[in-house]
């Protein structure tokens, strides 16, 4: 793991995001706050979390809808939120959990967590992960 500043990486990995979203027809709201802090991190399997999470709202999201993304600090934790319209396309592929699981799995090697949540075609990630 290596320290790397947590507004640097959220940054750069979220604004990269966004604008490929935007790329693909989707309507993206992002608020990004300062962060002011470190990350301990490996910046490889925190990108393949990431890309998972990118690829779901590509996968799953209603492209008429809007795509929240956000991002702050609290006490000291990076939170990330994700949340989506899931679309009712009938040729919506199914999911089978794997890239969430390993996200799950890599937020969790960085001392961090992962939460998904699902109500009325609403979907939602939150993660958090610690500053140092």
């Amino acid at each position: 793991l290596e320290n790397m500043d947590a507004d640097e990486i959220m940054g750069l990995f979220w604004q990269e995001y966004t604008f490929a979203l935007e790329n693909h027809g989707f309507a993206v709201e992002t608020a990004f706050g300062k962060l002011n802090g470190t990350l301990k991190i490996n910046i490889e399997l925190l990108r393949r979390a990431f890309d998972n999470l990118y690829s779901n709202i590509l996968k799953y999201a209603e492209p008429s809808k809007h795509v929240q993304i956000r991002y702050f600090r609290e006490n000291d934790h990076v939170v990330l939120i994700l949340q989506n319209t899931i679309s009712p396309s009938p040729d919506r592929i199914e999911s089978t959990n794997i890239g969430l699981n390993t996200c799950r799995r890599i937020l969790k090697m960085f001392g961090g967590s992962f939460e998904t949540q699902e109500s009325e075609r609403i979907y939602r990630v939150t993660l958090l992960l610690p500053l140092i």
